[in-house]
């Protein structure tokens, strides 16, 4: 496998953010050094070795494609009409309609801090088959999706792998070729890109260019901020 291939990048930003209880964007939120999430993430991307960077909008789109605007002007904006149904594979669909041919991409999310070193290791992972960031897993924790692993390839996901000790880590790469299947997948109504993964782990992916991969990341490397008592960590995240 080759490595530091060209990538794309999709950013999710079209959710409503309802766990954060604001009617502004969280990810518009000055919560970092005076900046949103989203402007920082923008903002590490501008230097990035990646081809072209999509950011999905919805909730206050306008509001968002004005920080796109001026953080990273040469990045398009895609509107996804149907973002009030929260549903985050419909997301990525609308950003793999808009250009059916493309690069390998990796799918990061508007309301993540991502530290550089993350996306350094996202950067450099090895090209082929749909990678997935993973960090330590925290048990107690609600919302994580738990990963397990075999020679650093993800063998189950969820509920099939209760007593990992990994979890996802906020990013997930998509080979170009599976773009057809995910944007089917989403039409049939499955909602999240861990739900697909599952499966296609389900389906046995004998070929190694098409298995998934896994990329360790640092505990904080991808920190997503649902709430406000995230807000109160953010301070201790690296940079």
């Amino acid at each position: 496998m080759d490595r530091c291939a060209e990538v794309d990048v999709v950013i999710l930003a079209a959710g409503r953010g309802r766990r954060m209880g604001v009617v502004e964007h969280k990810a518009l939120l000055p919560i970092i050094d005076g900046q949103g999430t989203l402007a920082r993430l923008l903002a590490q991307l501008s230097t990035a070795p990646v081809r072209q960077v999509t950011v999905v909008t919805g909730h206050r789109h306008a509001a968002v494609e004005a920080v796109v605007r001026a953080r990273l002007p040469h990045a398009r904006c895609v509107y996804n009409p149907h973002f009030a149904e929260g549903e985050m594979l419909q997301s990525l669909a609308c950003a793999f309609a808009e250009e059916a041919q493309g690069a390998d991409c990796w799918v990061l999310l508007a309301d993540t801090v991502y530290t550089d070193a993350t996306l350094d290791t996202l950067w450099a992972s090895p090209a082929g088959g749909v990678a997935l960031a993973v960090a330590p897993r925290d048990p107690a924790a609600d919302r994580e999706i738990a990963v397990e692993l075999c020679g650093g390839t993800v063998v189950a996901l969820a509920g099939e792998a209760p007593h990992a000790a990994w979890r996802m880590a906020h990013a997930v790469r998509w080979p170009a070729s599976l773009r057809p299947r995910l944007c089917a997948a989403a039409q049939a109504g499955l909602r999240f890109q861990w739900q697909l993964i599952a499966a296609l782990l389900r389906e046995g992916l004998p070929e190694r260019a098409t298995a998934i991969h896994a990329i360790p990341t640092q505990p904080d490397g991808a920190f997503d901020i649902d709430s406000e008592a995230d807000l109160a960590r953010v301070p201790s995240i690296p940079s």
